[in-house]
């Protein structure tokens, strides 16, 4: 029956009746439809617009349901945020850091009260990318009465004197001559991981090309790693002689 369903029938509608899934703290039972209606939704008119926030929030129920018995969490301090200056090395290898801030300390009031100095281990993914959000939880801003703020480690890469990270790929550029690029030659390129590559060029290096070696730009954590972009930029001879001139003439136009 719809009595022991509920568990209160008419009469326990009539007394008073409360409940998990009733009206949070009972009622009493009027016996006026208009001031039951108001009880329950804050207005007195039915037609009225009870969507109103501020005639919901002033009613002490909230129909069916525990909200209104439910504490609410205390506000949240503000967050902290510091950059982490890292080098190119260190993201490749995934180092390990250290990381200083200070954090406020601050009354009930939000008066801050003094700031301490502390410090947050980490380590660096392999292949950890600029910008990336490494949170230490509750942290940061702490005032009473609030939960701590929490402690935003930003990634923020280095300017390195070889290298720039095009995504996963490394690029790096090398000065040539004429010479070299009509001619071929080669070159050593030192890795971020102490290695040294020589690689040989016997194309003709025009101002476009790029020579990609495979597998050794930025390392991942899934084991694989970028390519190696090597551009050229190509020294022109300041002058030649009409000599010269006839002859790179004669070369060029060979058949």
């Amino acid at each position: 029956s719809t009595q022991s369903t509920w568990g209160y029938g008419e009469d326990g509608l009539k007394h008073g009746g409360t409940g998990d899934f009733g009206v949070v703290g009972g009622y009493k039972f009027s016996g006026d439809p208009d001031m039951v209606f108001k009880q329950f939704f804050g207005v007195a008119n039915p037609f009225e617009s009870i969507g109103e926030l501020s005639a919901m929030q002033a009613n002490e129920h909230q129909f069916f349901s525990k909200e209104g018995a439910r504490v609410k969490d205390p506000p949240h301090c503000n967050d902290i945020k510091v950059d982490l200056p890292c080098s190119l090395e260190e993201l490749a290898s995934g180092a390990f850091k250290v990381v200083t801030y200070e954090v406020p300390i601050l009354d009930e009031s939000g008066k801050e009260l003094r700031k301490e100095a502390r410090q947050s281990e980490l380590q660096l993914s392999i292949g950890a990318k600029a910008g990336t959000d490494i949170c230490f939880p509750k942290l940061g801003t702490e005032r009473t009465g609030w939960i701590n703020g929490d402690v935003h480690v930003i990634i923020k890469e280095q300017v390195h004197p070889r290298f720039t990270r095009d995504g996963n790929d490394l690029r790096t550029t090398f000065d040539i001559t004429l010479e070299q690029a009509l001619t071929g030659f080669s070159v050593n390129v030192n890795t971020l991981d102490g290695r040294t590559l020589n690689i040989f060029i016997n194309e003709i290096v025009h101002p476009k090309f790029i020579k990609r070696v495979s597998g050794e730009g930025m390392p991942t954590e899934s084991g694989q790693k970028g390519d190696l972009l090597i551009s050229f930029s190509t020294t022109f001879p300041r002058y030649l002689t009409a000599e010269q001139q006839r002859e790179i003439k004669r070369i060029l136009n060979a058949k």
